[in-house]
């Protein structure tokens, strides 16, 4: 007997109530068919069934309560004999019944499954099917938040490919694969959080297929089958559909080939042309098994086109939902790439970073001649950017900055320059003795980015934000305290960030209980040695804040080159959660940008966080004149649970009388 139960059928509700079964015991049932309405605190979904065979036992009826991960209904799949049941006593003798009652029902099965015949090693066997479960992706971190597959069931997989995005409290991390074998199960889909330790992919190591891997294969499978469009929306049953609406699409037929993510896998695989194979399932399905054929055949080879990295291939455009991943996602916003016109190359039709990339190339080659041209013709008030590689909404991004692509270094691909690589600058120029940029004729700034206008659901990053932010303003006892430096004493060119980031250093000797942990459940307070200085960084996924470990043991040339590091790793998505941990006061230089004076919000479990604004110039009157300062907002946010008014002003005051020196 195979007990199914009850999954998570929302974003960590506890149960649901049972509201009406579809199906009765001894009932005959396929996998994916509803088998119950049930009612959660946010909606009634239909769960489908897991597998292909009989109903045993409902557990429960109408109007009872079912607990998360508590038995729902019991199977017998794979013609197991049924045997009799408690409740089933009055009736020992139909014991033998059971045995022909499985007959008629394997009878049209192989008629059914006649398509699926290379599927035909059913479900697992004991001990065939490895169950990987969600390991700790960070420093102790409770659960993981799923970004994309990057597997489907039913698919090969190889131990150390990567199979799956997950985006924790530190940062978005590809998981590989710990086996090798078949994807027999993915224990939720995009956007599900999975505890630690819980089950997160289940593999057939014995390289058998189980039998729900087919049906499972593609949405236009289960439409063609059942007549209504289904698919998982995040938990191991499947499909949950609220009402007629679906709760997520899974896949993306863009060139109009009916095959599911398997097929176009293996064909992939084959290097075959699926235009060119026949398709032998219903209305013209093609199956793993037609691929098979072609290839053997020799027919349907795919023309592998002679294009080289530096010169790709015209992209074509992505018709449909585009599905990306965030990490890719990020990149393309960076390097000013629209996705509409980019050709995916990634698993189910994806876009990868790889095809980002791509269509970045192509854009800079396009732009270097027309740029040239334009700007030579360009008035002598326009920034100049003649021979710059940098993509056209790059260019409107620096332009709307007044930033100048000619002195702007450059981080992307073939030497082009960034969205990440103007907003450096931005703040490079934000330096003593920089020159004002002309104003122009004034033009209303373009949208940043295109915008919907709808509720979206916050994942990866902005999700973790919002959580720990709330969790942070309920708890910790937040008490701002603000001042000014004058740092009119300062060289011209003077680094500002370096500056700041020494001051703290120097506050945090002044007054070490600053730069501290609090533990509320102790109550136990942590005093450091060292100061790791936590660097909050604004970008499109919502903010990162990586740390600079043992800042206090750095000169100025490797703080900046350690800062500059992090920052790429952000702009690229290659920044780690090691990269994001162990720091012990945090700073937000949101001066760069705007702003004076602010009370940010602390990260537990440290003790406070420094806010930098906007610098401005005033009028100062000494004792022989009158003279034009530089001032510098500084903002001090403390745990008061942990440290006293005494110990923040005194730490304010360290971090001040640094600020002011001249050198």
């Amino acid at each position: 007997m195979t007990v199914f139960n009850l999954p998570d059928l929302g974003e960590g509700l506890p149960d649901a109530e049972v509201v009406k079964w579809l199906v009765a015991e001894g009932d005959a049932i396929r996998e994916g068919e509803s088998m119950v309405e049930m009612s959660t605190a946010k909606a009634v979904v239909e769960v489908p069934s897991p597998y292909t065979g009989r109903v045993v036992k409902l557990h429960g009826g109408p109007g009872d309560l079912i607990n998360t991960g508590s038995p729902l209904v019991t199977f017998a799949v794979n013609g197991e004999v049924v045997e009799a049941e408690p409740e089933a006593a009055p009736e020992p003798e139909p014991e033998p019944e059971p045995e022909p009652e499985p007959e008629p029902e394997a009878a049209p099965e192989p008629e059914q499954e006649a398509k699926p015949a290379p599927d035909a090693p059913d479900a697992p066997a004991s001990g065939a099917e490895e169950i990987f479960l969600l390991p700790d992706l960070g420093e102790g971190l409770p659960d993981a938040e799923i970004v994309q597959w990057l597997v489907a069931e039913g698919e090969a997989v190889t131990e150390g490919e990567n199979m799956v995005e997950m985006s924790t409290a530190k940062a978005v991390l590809e998981v590989p694969a710990p086996f090798t074998g078949i994807v027999a199960r993915l224990y939720g889909g995009p956007g599900d959080v999975i505890e630690t330790g819980k089950p997160l992919i289940a593999i057939i190591t014995d390289g058998r297929v189980p039998k729900k891997a087919a049906p499972k294969a593609s949405r236009a499978e289960t439409k063609a089958e059942t007549g209504k469009e289904g698919g998982d929306a995040g938990a191991v049953v499947g499909e949950l559909i609220v009402g007629s609406e679906v709760k997520s699409d899974i896949s993306v037929f863009a060139d109009g080939i009916k095959a599911s993510p398997v097929v176009r896998a293996t064909a992939k695989k084959l290097n075959m042309d699926l235009a060119a194979v026949a398709g032998s399932g219903a209305d013209g399905q093609i199956t793993v098994r037609d691929v098979r054929a072609a290839a053997e055949a020799g027919a349907g080879k795919a023309e592998t086109p002679a294009t080289s990295e530096a010169a790709p291939s015209t992209p074509q455009p992505v018709s449909g939902d585009i599905k990306i991943g965030p990490v890719a996602r990020s990149l393309a916003a960076e390097l000013g790439v629209d996705l509409a016109g980019v050709t995916p190359s990634g698993p189910r039709g994806a876009i990868s970073k790889k095809d980002v990339i791509a269509a970045a190339r192509a854009l800079i080659a396009g732009n270097l001649e027309s740029t040239a041209v334009s700007s030579a013709a360009a008035p002598a008030t326009s920034i100049s950017s003649k021979g710059v590689r940098a993509a056209p909404k790059v260019r409107a991004h620096a332009r709307a900055r007044g930033v100048d692509l000619s002195r702007v270094q450059a981080s992307g691909p073939e030497g082009s320059v960034t969205i990440a690589d103007v907003n450096a600058a931005l703040q490079a120029d934000f330096r003593i003795g920089s020159p004002a940029v002309p104003s122009g004729t004034y033009k209303r700034p373009q949208r940043a980015y295109e915008v919907s206008g709808e509720a979206e659901k916050l994942v990866g990053p902005r999700r973790v934000m919002a959580n720990m932010m709330a969790k942070a303003a309920a708890e910790i006892c937040h008490t701002p305290i603000f001042d000014e430096a004058d740092i009119s004493r300062w060289p011209e060119g003077a680094d500002i960030t370096v500056r700041i980031m020494r001051a703290v250093v120097a506050a945090a000797m002044v007054e070490p209980a600053i730069n501290a942990w609090y533990d509320h459940e102790g109550p136990a307070k942590t005093v450091h040695g060292h100061v790791s200085l936590g660097m909050a960084v604004d970008s499109p996924r919502g903010l990162f804040v990586p740390v600079i470990k043992n800042l206090d043991s750095l000169s100025p040339a490797e703080m900046r080159s350690q800062l500059d590091r992090h920052r790429k790793a952000i702009g690229d998505a290659t920044i780690t959660a090691r990269d994001m941990s162990g720091a012990t006061i945090t700073l937000s230089n949101f001066g760069m940008m705007a702003g004076k004076f602010a009370a940010p919000i602390i990260s537990m479990p440290e003790v406070a966080i420094v806010g930098i604004g906007g610098l401005y110039d005033r009028l100062v009157m000494t004792d022989k004149t009158i003279e034009n300062h530089r001032f510098m907002p500084v903002s001090l946010t403390f745990d008061h649970r942990a440290a006293t008014g005494g110990e923040a002003a005194r730490f304010l005051r360290g971090l001040l009388d640094d600020l002011e020196l001249a050198g």
